[in-house]
């Protein structure tokens, strides 16, 4: 009798368990997959027309993915002490495949094993207790499970961040204009898509 007793007893506690797992699991998704607002703010950088004078500039180039969504990265917000916004940024780890160009001395803590970790122009902060996407530019941050080809640059703050904005990242599998095409940014697109090529050639295609 007992162990009928206790064996249901098991079988309960079970079940709760899992129904509360399923519950997380739930809620878990449903945060990683909402849409977040975004705003964009525009920038001031160095820009690069050609794959040869980015290649140039670059610190670091490097072929890689992504290792966790976006909304799981972590994102950084200063503020200034009124509370207005100062900066922000990702700090993203990156899967290496292979390094197309590495200094013969790099910031320590930055690459670990076979993981780099550089900073993206993109964040999510507390807008007024709404969580939101804030970008430099119209930055598109690097998608989890693509593969990519970056390029990094020493930002002076002991790490590396992701240099020409959109066209500092390429996508291996596609071409990612399409958020510069529904802007309107015709010259953007062509750039990016004229670049891509150029980087593939060299490094991929060759």
């Amino acid at each position: 009798m007992k162990t009928q007793i206790g064996s249901k007893m098991k079988y309960t506690i079970s079940a709760v368990v899992l129904v509360l797992t399923c519950i997380v699991i739930f809620f878990s998704i449903k945060l990683s997959s909402q849409e977040l607002k975004v705003i964009n703010f525009p920038a001031s950088y160095i820009s690069y027309n050609s794959e040869n004078d980015l290649s140039k500039s670059a610190d670091i180039i490097v072929v890689g993915s992504p290792t966790e969504e976006f909304q799981s990265r972590k994102h950084q917000e200063v503020r200034h002490e009124d509370g207005s916004l100062a900066d922000f940024y990702t700090l993203t780890d990156f899967k290496i495949e292979k390094f197309l160009k590495k200094p013969e001395i790099v910031h320590p803590n930055t690459i670990n094993d076979d993981t780099i970790t550089f900073t993206e122009p993109i964040s999510i902060i507390d807008n007024n207790g709404e969580r939101t996407i804030i970008s430099l530019d119209g930055y598109q941050e690097l998608k989890y499970g693509e593969n990519y080809i970056v390029f990094l640059k020493d930002n002076g703050m002991g790490n590396y961040s992701v240099i020409n904005m959109n066209e500092g990242k390429f996508n291996l599998q596609k071409d990612e204009i399409s958020h510069l095409s529904a802007h309107g940014d015709k010259e953007g697109s062509d750039r990016h898509s004229q670049i891509r090529n150029e980087v593939l050639k060299k490094y991929i295609n060759n």
